[in-house]
């Protein structure tokens, strides 16, 4: 009914403005688990609006994501700034020595395997702001991972 199409519409209006509140994708997961029961139920009905979620979800998990990439290549980049115009190149390296020896099977890669997650790369760890860099990009994309889309 027309009754019933406005008042979907109206909440989906409600729901876009409440999402631009929400600043981190356990929230915006909670909201849309709910949305997505709601409309499921509205299905009874005949009034399932499913596939009008993801669109509104989707802008939001794009603007949490780019946010700690921007992040990360801002710190990048003032990091960069501050040495250039210092004359110095301590902060873009570490003072300990990297060893590029290449792991065998029988060696402590295989022991990292079975006890939990693997340490970061030496090699990567040698360069702290892009370490920092790294960093910012996989939380970002582990905020994508939390929030999967239906569809």
């Amino acid at each position: 009914s027309m009754w019933t199409s406005r008042r979907v519409h109206s909440f989906l209006a409600m729901l876009k403005g409440e999402l631009r509140l929400m600043e981190d994708s356990a929230s915006l997961r909670d909201a849309l688990d709910a949305c997505v029961f709601f409309s499921a139920s509205m299905g009874r009905l005949g009034a399932d609006f499913t596939a009008l979620l993801p669109p509104l979800f989707e802008d939001k998990m794009h603007s949490l994501v780019v946010h700690f990439w921007k992040e990360g290549t801002s710190q990048l980049a003032e990091t960069l700034k501050i040495c250039r115009e210092a004359g110095v190149a301590s902060p873009l390296s570490s003072s300990t020595a990297v060893s590029t020896t290449l792991t065998t099977p029988g060696s402590d890669a295989a022991a990292y395997a079975d006890s939990g997650p693997m340490p970061p790369p030496r090699q990567l760890m040698a360069l702290p702001p892009l370490g920092r860099v790294v960093n910012a990009f996989l939380t970002g994309l582990n905020e994508l991972r939390r929030c999967l889309l239906p569809g």
